[in-house]
């Protein structure tokens, strides 16, 4: 065991940390949305760029399949470990799968921002911001072993 490792902070804070992630990206859509209603709905690009349209739904597919691939294994490995390792590996189980979800959301919403076309890019983002909010921790899995 590594003797330097920090005290992860305290489930209450994480989850805070991750609802802080989720606003995030609520505030980022609120922007975009904003914006392009401001420019009459139409989007930022001086031309389309069509080939967001295949890379948007690509790399929410990837995000999304990485995320939940991710959660699993960091859980996994958390699972087996004990004390202060354990509460670092569950706060990264827990950190890292809402962080490539985000990564994907934001990428759908800035290129809903760029075409205003809401079909795929703002439907993926929407789809990453659910699976976010799946992802978001709720129940301290520590909780019964104190």
């Amino acid at each position: 065991m590594n003797t330097n490792e920090r005290t992860p902070p305290p489930f209450a804070q994480q989850r805070l940390i991750c609802l802080a992630m989720l606003l995030g990206m609520v505030s980022y859509a609120t922007v975009v949305a904003v914006m392009l209603m401001q420019n009459g709905f139409q989007g930022m690009a001086t031309e389309y760029i069509d080939w967001l349209d295949i890379a948007v739904p690509s790399v929410g597919l990837c995000c999304a399949v990485l995320a939940w691939v991710t959660k699993r294994s960091l859980s996994a490995a958390a699972a087996a470990l004990f004390g202060t390792a354990r509460g670092n590996a569950m706060f990264r189980a827990n950190f890292i799968p809402i962080v490539i979800a985000e990564g994907g959301c934001l990428f759908g919403l800035t290129a809903w921002l760029l075409n205003a076309n809401a079909i795929p890019h703002l439907v993926t983002a929407l789809v990453l911001l659910s699976i976010s909010i799946w992802l978001m921790p709720m129940r301290d899995p520590d909780a019964h072993v104190q």
